[in-house]
């Protein structure tokens, strides 16, 4: 129970953000579909399958997952505009959704592909020329 609201916790800062943002540019803030509401469905659906698993994944990388995913997302869509559009239209839409799908996906990259410790121990026992 207690990894299960960390995770939820962890991913609502990466995985909440992006799906809504996504969900308010495609339906906008209406009483039938609150973008908030949504956003934490799909991150209690994500954390139910990553707790019930047999491959957990770490605070660490979970935490790597968060921070990149965030900073990733949050810079594209500043700098290509967010979607900026009319509530409900599709460019806008898919240009929010695919930006945050590919902060997702160098994230997921960078926090659970990457051996850290190679990478470290290959930087600090570098031969000296």
């Amino acid at each position: 129970m207690g990894r299960g609201v960390v995770f939820l916790l962890l991913l609502q800062y990466s995985l909440g953000v992006g799906v809504r943002a996504t969900v308010q540019h495609a339906f906008g803030p209406t009483p039938i579909v609150r973008p908030s509401i949504v956003s934490t469905v799909v991150v209690a659906l994500v954390v139910a399958v990553l707790v019930n698993s047999a491959h957990r994944p770490s605070y660490r990388q979970l935490t790597g997952f968060t921070v990149v995913a965030l900073v990733i997302g949050t810079a594209v869509t500043t700098l290509v505009g967010g979607g900026d559009g009319h509530v409900g239209a599709l460019y806008p839409t898919l240009q929010t959704g695919l930006s945050w799908l590919g902060a997702f996906c160098i994230a997921y990259a960078v926090a659970f592909e990457v051996e850290w410790r190679r990478v470290i121990e290959m930087l600090l026992t570098r031969p000296r020329e």
